[in-house]
C-alpha cells in the first residue's frame, strides 16, 4: 500500500480490501504513524494497519517527516501545544495541518 500512496483510488480499493478480508484500518495519528503505513496493535484490533502521514493529500513526505522526527527526539505529543512547539508549523504549513486535522491525525488531542 505504501508504494501507491500518492494514488488515492488505488489506496482506497486497498483499504477496502483489507476491511472487506478483516484487517483493520487505523486512522492517521500524529502519535503513531509513520511516514508509511505500518502494522500497530490498538484497542480495535490485535494487529492493523495504520495510515501513514506521508500518504494523505496536502500533507507529503517532508511535512509528515518532520513530524515522525519531533516525535522520534521527546516522544508522543501530549497536546496541541506541546505539538505546535515541537512541530516547525512554518515548515510543515497550513495546508498539511488542516489536512491533518480533517482526517482526524490530531484527534489523540481532544474533539
Amino acid at each position: 500500500m505504501s508504494v501507491f500512496q500518492e494514488d488515492p483510488d488505488r489506496t482506497a480499493r486497498y483499504i477496502t480490501d483489507c476491511r472487506r478480508m478483516g484487517i483493520g484500518i487505523l486512522r492517521p495519528s500524529v502519535n503513531k504513524s509513520g511516514l508509511d503505513f505500518t502494522i500497530e496493535a490498538s484497542s480495535e484490533a490485535p494487529e492493523a494497519i495504520c495510515y501513514g502521514l506521508g500518504g494523505k493529500k496536502n500533507v507529503g513526505d517532508g511535512a509528515a517527516g518532520l513530524i515522525v522526527e519531533a516525535r522520534g527526539l521527546e516522544g508522543e505529543f501530549s497536546d496541541v501545544v506541546d505539538f505546535a512547539l515541537r512541530v516547525d508549523l512554518r515548515r510543515v504549513g497550513k495546508r498539511a495541518l488542516e489536512s491533518l486535522i480533517m482526517v482526524g491525525a490530531l484527534d489523540d488531542f481532544g474533539s
